[in-house]
């Protein structure tokens, strides 16, 4: 007998590390994405270029939304040449098509920042310089 998996809609749940360490050897940046694009689309979208581990998409903290930006992280390092095929075309099924940018994911340099500390001093007193 065969085995069937569940009828109903498929999950699909990733757990990342603390240290957030993403292999960008396996991992793909896809620009220009439609805002209303969900992680299943994207990952529909590449399902033929490999095992997917897993998809992500940046989402603005107050609207939810997309930011037009997302990842895909392939199993190994075959799907990511096969995804990079893809560059130039729109995801089936979302209303508004746009051409997808697709790229090798690239390790991002820390930037430096620097604290700036805005003081005002109140100088109690005598003002005319006494």
């Amino acid at each position: 007998r065969e085995k069937r998996p569940p009828a109903g809609p498929v999950l699909h749940i990733r757990v990342d590390t603390a240290d957030g360490a993403i292999d960008t050897s396996r991992t793909l940046f896809v620009g220009n994405l439609a805002f209303e694009v969900s992680e299943e689309q994207l990952r529909s979208a590449f399902a033929d270029c490999g095992d997917i581990d897993g998809v992500r998409i940046p989402r603005d903290r107050i609207t939810g939304r997309g930011v037009g930006v997302g990842y895909v992280i392939f199993r190994d390092k075959s799907g990511v040449a096969k995804g990079l095929g893809l560059n130039g075309s729109a995801i089936p099924g979302v209303k508004k098509k746009r051409e997808m940018r697709v790229s090798v994911c690239k390790k991002q340099k820390k930037k430096k920042t620097t604290m700036t500390t805005e003081m005002t001093l109140r100088v109690s007193g005598d003002r005319r310089g006494g």
